[in-house]
C-alpha cells in the first residue's frame, strides 16, 4: 500500500546542503552570488520546493554568467534534486550532467554530492550506480564536508541493499550517515540519515527499530522546520504502524504526509502517495474510487515520465476488474499491462501477472487454461518467494476440486502447508521476518480459496484431513503472532517461545465428557465449515458463508448486550450454527470446547438455545479456545501445587510518563472512550480475590503497577486478578492495553506483546474490565486482544468479558465464580454454575452472557479459603445491611435523578 518509488525515495534521501568551500581568497565579483547561495541553502527545505527552485536556477545562471564554476555547480545540484521532485527524474538527470560538467576540479565536495546523487538515478555518467557512489565517496572523503560524506553513506546504504540479502552492510553505511549528521550538528540531515536507517530497517521487518529511527527522524526534521522531511519521516512511520496491525494510526500517519507534501509542493511524492490511496480503497471494496486514483496515478506517472508507475498502475487497474468480478475486462487490461511492461523493460514483473489471468480463467471455469497459468507462474517465481508459491498452490487446489478432483485438491493444499512450515522451521529469524510480515499484509487473509477447499474436502468426505488442514493454519498463525510480538518489542532480552508441535497429537483425543466444536469461515462469500469433534469421531456440515449470517450475528449480540431478546433470532441463529449435532450428543458430554472464526469471536455462544429453549450454558460447560491443538497444550499445562493470588485493583492512574508515541497513542485512545476515571471499587473486588488464599499478594494503588507485573517473578502465583480499565480496539492491536499504575520507567500501559512476555505459570487469568475478550480479528488467526497473550505467556485459562459490565454486576458474578472455584469445581463448570445461579436469580443475559472462558476449561485452580474467612462473610454481612438501608432513604431521590445519574458504572472499555 506503501509504494514510493525508489528513484524518488534516493533523491529525498540524498538532497540537502552541498556547504561549498570558497576559494582562499575568493573574487570580489563571487562574493554576492555566494552569500546569497549560502543564504539558499540554509532555506532550502524550510521554502516550498518550486520557490527554491526558482530561487536555484536564478543563482547558477548568476554564477554562471560571472565565470564562478564553483557556484554554478552547487547551486545545479541542489537544483537536480529540486526538478526531480517537481517535473521528473529526466529532468533530475539533465541538470545534474550540466553541474558535473560545470564544476572546476577543485571543487571536491560538489563533485561528491554529483556523483552520489547520479548513482541514486542509476545515472552516473556512465558509470554504474554502484562505481558512481565508490567514487563518490572516495571524493567526499578527501573533501572531509559532513553534509556530502552523509549523502554518498546514504545513498551505498541504499545500493547494497538493492544488490545484498544481507542488510548488515547497508546498515552499517547508513549508520555511518546517522553518525556523520550527528556530529555536525546539522539536524536536517540528521533527519534524512534517520528517515534512511528506518527505511532499511522497515524493508527488513525489524518494525521496533524503525519505529526508534523514525520517530527520532521526526523530531529532527521538525526543528529544522523541514515539511517534506517530516512529511518522509511520517510516511514511512505510517508503513511502521500498517505493518503493526495499528490501521487508525497509519492513516493519521498517511494524511498528515500527504498534508506536508504538499506544504513542500512535493509534486512527486503526492503523485507517489495515489498508490496508497487507491489501494486502500480497494481494500474497502470502493471499486469506483480506486480506479479514478490510479487513473491519475497513471496519469501523474505518464506526466513525469515514470515508466514503472506506469506499469504498475495498469496493474492495479487490472486488479479493480477483479475486485469487480468483470473476469473478460481483467484478462484484458492484464494483457495491455503485460504488452506496455514487455516494451518498457519489465519483463519479470510481467511473469507475475499470470497469477492474475489464472484467477480471472479459474472464476469463468475455464480450469485448464486457468491450471496452465497457475503452473507457469509457479515456474517463474521466485526461489525466495515461498508466500508467492503457497497462494499459487492454493489456486491449484481450488481448480482441481472444481475439477472434481479432490484427491489431487488435498495434495496440492497439503503440499503447499507443508512446505511452507518446513521454510519457517529451517530458517533463521532474520529470514522468517518477511514469511510473517508478507502473512500478515494480506496473503492469508485474502481469498485464496482455503475455506472454499476445506468445504470441498468435507462434501468429498475427507473430514479428517480438511480438520487438520484448518488446524495446520491456524496453529502457523499463532506461531507467527509470537514471532510479531517479539518484532515489535524493544525488550529482546525475554525471548517468548513459539507454541511448538501444536499441530502433532490426535485432534479426535477427546475424553468422553468434552466435545468441540471448530468453525472454519472464509471472506468473499466463502462457505463456512463447522467440525464437531467428540470421542466417537469427527462429523462435519457445510454451512451458509459467514457474511450472509453476520446481520443475524450482530443484531442478535446487540440485543443480548442492551437487556432485550428476540427468541426467534435466537433460535434462527442456533439453528444455524449448532445445529442439531448439539442435541444428539450423549448426557455424558458436560464441556463444550468451540473454536470460533471470523465475526464467531464476538458471539455469546452460551445464550444460543438448546431445543428446549434452555441457553447452552444450562448445560454444557461452555468455553472458547483459539483451536484445537493449541487446547490440547493447555490442557497438558499443569501447576506445580497450590499457589498464592495476584490480585492487582484501583491503580493510580493520576501520575503521567514522558510522552512516547505509543503512550501519546493510547492516552489518547483512553481519553476518547471516556478517559481513566478512578474504580475505587475495584479495591475491594481485589481484596476479595486475594482473599481466598492464604500468602496472596495484594497491590493496590500506586503499587498496582506496570513496573511491579513486568519485573516481578510471577510463575508462583495460580491466579492473576487484574481490576482495572482496559482498551480494547477491534482494528487495531496497538490500540489495546490493560491500563496499571505508571512509574519507575514505565507508561502503565500494559499491550498484549509485553503481555505475551510475562512468564506465567498460572491456572486462571481474571480480567476484570470491559471487552476483554474482544479485539481485532483476523481471518486464519483469531483475536488479536488480550486473551491469546496471557495463554502465550504461560496462563492455562483467562476468564474475560464481550461487552461492558457494571461494576456491581460483575462483582456479584465473579464472587460466586471463585466460590465454585474454591469448591473444587474446574474453571469451566465454576462458570457454568455462575451463570446458572445468575439466571436462577433473574438476572439478565446481559449480565451473565458476556463472561467467557479461554483456554483449557477442565482446569482445577487450587483456592484455599482462608480460616478467618468468617470474618469477611460478617463484614459483607454489614455492609450489605448498611446498603439496604442507603438505598431505603435514596428511594424518593432516585425518582429526580436523570437516567444518566442512576445509572451503575462500567469499567471504561
Amino acid at each position: 500500500m506503501f509504494a514510493y518509488g525508489l528513484a524518488g525515495l534516493l533523491l529525498l534521501l540524498n538532497a540537502g546542503g552541498v556547504s561549498h568551500t570558497p576559494p582562499a581568497v575568493p573574487d570580489s565579483a563571487f562574493t554576492e552570488i555566494r552569500a546569497k547561495l549560502r543564504a539558499a541553502e540554509a532555506v532550502y527545505w524550510q521554502d516550498p520546493f518550486d520557490v527554491s527552485a526558482a530561487r536555484l536556477a536564478d543563482l547558477a545562471g548568476r554564477a554562471r554568467k560571472a565565470g564562478d564554476g564553483e557556484s554554478y555547480a552547487t547551486a545545479m545540484a541542489l537544483l537536480g534534486f529540486l526538478r526531480g521532485r517537481l517535473t521528473g527524474a529526466a529532468a533530475a538527470v539533465a541538470t545534474l550532467d550540466s553541474a558535473w560538467a560545470g564544476a572546476p576540479a577543485s571543487a571536491t565536495a560538489t563533485l561528491a554530492f554529483i556523483r552520489c546523487a547520479q548513482a541514486s538515478l542509476g545515472a552516473g555518467g556512465g558509470l554504474t550506480p554502484a562505481a558512481a557512489v565508490r567514487e563518490g565517496l572516495v571524493l567526499a572523503r578527501t573533501a572531509s564536508n559532513p553534509v556530502v560524506l552523509g549523502a554518498c553513506y546514504r545513498t551505498s546504504a541504499l545500493i547494497l541493499n538493492a544488490l545484498l540479502d544481507d542488510p548488515s552492510l547497508p546498515l552499517a553505511q547508513a549508520d555511518s550517515a546517522v553518525q556523520v549528521n550527528r556530529a555536525a550538528g546539522d539536524s536536517a540531515q540528521l533527519a534524512i540519515s534517520l528517515i534512511t536507517n528506518g527505511y532499511l530497517k522497515y524493508n527488513h521487518f525489524e518494525l521496533a527499530g524503525a519505529q526508534t529511527e523514525l520517530s527520532e527522524a521526526l523530531v529532527a526534521a521538525r526543528a529544522s522546520h523541514a515539511p517534506d522531511l517530516e512529511a518522509g519521516a511520517l510516511r514511512w512511520l505510517s508503513a511502521v504502524s500498517w505493518d503493526a496491525g495499528d490501521y487508525a494510526t497509519s492513516a493519521g500517519e498517511f494524511l498528515r504526509a500527504d498534508t506536508l507534501f504538499r506544504v513542500a509542493h512535493d509534486s512527486a511524492a503526492i503523485s507517489e502517495l495515489l498508490q496508497g490511496y487507491g489501494v486502500g480503497a480497494l481494500a474497502r471494496g470502493q471499486a469506483d474510487s480506486a480506479e479514478q486514483i490510479f487513473e491519475a496515478w497513471r496519469d501523474a506517472a505518464e506526466r513525469r515520465g515514470n515508466m514503472g508507475n506506469m506499469y504498475y498502475a495498469r496493474v492495479q487497474l487490472a486488479q479493480v476488474q477483479l475486485v469487480r468480478g468483470r473476469w473478460s475486462d481483467a484478462l484484458d487490461r492484464l494483457a495491455a499491462a503485460a504488452a506496455f511492461g514487455r516494451s518498457h523493460g519489465f519483463p519479470a514483473a510481467v511473469s507475475g501477472l499470470r497469477y492474475f489471468e489464472g484467477i480471472a480463467l479459474l472464476r469463468m471455469g475455464r480450469l485448464a487454461e486457468a491450471k496452465a497459468r497457475f503452473d507457469s507462474a509457479l515456474a517463474t517465481s521466485g526461489a525466495d518467494e515461498y508466500l508467492d508459491q503457497y497462494a499459487i498452490h492454493s489456486r491449484i487446489a481450488e481448480t482441481a476440486l472444481r475439477a472434481g478432483d479432490t484427491a489431487a485438491a488435498l495434495l496440492e493444499i497439503t503440499r503447499a502447508s507443508d512446505r511452507l512450515d518446513s521454510l519457517r522451521g529451517t530458517l533463521a529469524d532474520r529470514d522468517l521476518r518477511p514469511l510473517v510480515f508478507q502473512t500478515r499484509q494480506g496473503y492469508d487473509e485474502a481469498d485464496l480459496g482455503f475455506a472454499t477447499i476445506v468445504a470441498g474436502l468435507v462434501r468429498g468426505g475427507r473430514r479428517e484431513a480438511a480438520l487438520r488442514l484448518a488446524e495446520h493454519r491456524r496453529a502457523r498463525s499463532l506461531e507467527d503472532r509470537l514471532l510479531r510480538a517479539q518484532l515489535l518489542s524493544t525488550d529482546t532480552a525475554h525471548a517468548t517461545p513459539a507454541m511448538s508441535g501444536t499441530t502433532s497429537g490426535d485432534l479426535a483425543a477427546m475424553d468422553d465428557h468434552t466435545a468441540a466444536i471448530e468453525y472454519l469461515a472464509g471472506p468473499a462469500g466463502q462457505p463456512t465449515t463447522r467440525f464437531l469433534v467428540t470421542r466417537a469421531g469427527i462429523s462435519a456440515e457445510v454451512l451458509p458463508s459467514l457474511d450472509s449470517l453476520a446481520p443475524d450475528l450482530e443484531r442478535f449480540a446487540g440485543l443480548l448486550q442492551s437487556g432485550a431478546a428476540s427468541a426467534a433470532l435466537a433460535t434462527r441463529v442456533s439453528a444455524i450454527l449448532l445445529g442439531p449435532a448439539i442435541a444428539d450428543l450423549p448426557g455424558s458430554v458436560t464441556r463444550l470446547m468451540i473454536v470460533p472464526d471470523g465475526a464467531l469471536h464476538r458471539l455469546p455462544f452460551a445464550a444460543l438455545p438448546l431445543a428446549d429453549g434452555r441457553p447452552l450454558i444450562s448445560r454444557f460447560a461452555v468455553s472458547l479456545a483459539p483451536s484445537l491443538a493449541v487446547a490440547q497444550v493447555l490442557a497438558r499445562r499443569r501447576s506445580p501445587g497450590d499457589g498464592p493470588v495476584l490480585a492487582l485493583g484501583d491503580p493510580a492512574f493520576g501520575s503521567r510518563q514522558p510522552a512516547t508515541a505509543r503512550t501519546d497513542v493510547l492516552r489518547e485512545a483512553f481519553d476518547l472512550s471516556g478517559g481513566l476515571p478512578r474504580l475505587e471499587a475495584s479495591a475491594e473486588e481485589a481484596r476479595r480475590a486475594a482473599g481466598y488464599v492464604a500468602g496472596s499478594v495484594l497491590r493496590l494503588g500506586a503499587d498496582a503497577s506496570e513496573a511491579y507485573l513486568k519485573h516481578t517473578p510471577l510463575t508462583g502465583f495460580r491466579v492473576l486478578h487484574f481490576a482495572t480499565h482496559a482498551l480494547v480496539d477491534d482494528r487495531t492491536v496497538a490500540r489495546t492495553a490493560l491500563a496499571l499504575s505508571p512509574g519507575d520507567g514505565e507508561d502503565g500501559f500494559v499491550t498484549p506483546g509485553e503481555i505475551a512476555q510475562l512468564s506465567l505459570d498460572a491456572d486462571l487469568v481474571v480480567l476484570s474490565a470491559c471487552r476483554t475478550a474482544d479485539g481485532l480479528v483476523v481471518g486464519g488467526e483469531g483475536v488479536q486482544g488480550l486473551t491469546a497473550p496471557f495463554l502465550q505467556a504461560g496462563a492455562r485459562a483467562v476468564l474475560a468479558t464481550l461487552w461492558p459490565v457494571t461494576d456491581r454486576s460483575a462483582a456479584r458474578f465473579e464472587a460466586e465464580f471463585y466460590r465454585e472455584l474454591a469448591g473444587g469445581a474446574p474453571a469451566g463448570e465454576a462458570l457454568r454454575r455462575a451463570s446458572a445461579s445468575a439466571i436462577a436469580s433473574g438476572a439478565p443475559a446481559s449480565e451473565w452472557a458476556a463472561f467467557v472462558l479461554v483456554g483449557d476449561p477442565s482446569v482445577v485452580v487450587p483456592l484455599r479459603p482462608r480460616a478467618d474467612r468468617w470474618r469477611w462473610g460478617a463484614m459483607l454481612l454489614v455492609v450489605a445491611l448498611a446498603y439496604g438501608v442507603w438505598r431505603l432513604k435514596l428511594t424518593k431521590g432516585e425518582a429526580t435523578m436523570s437516567p444518566e445519574e442512576s445509572r451503575p458504572r462500567t469499567r471504561q472499555l
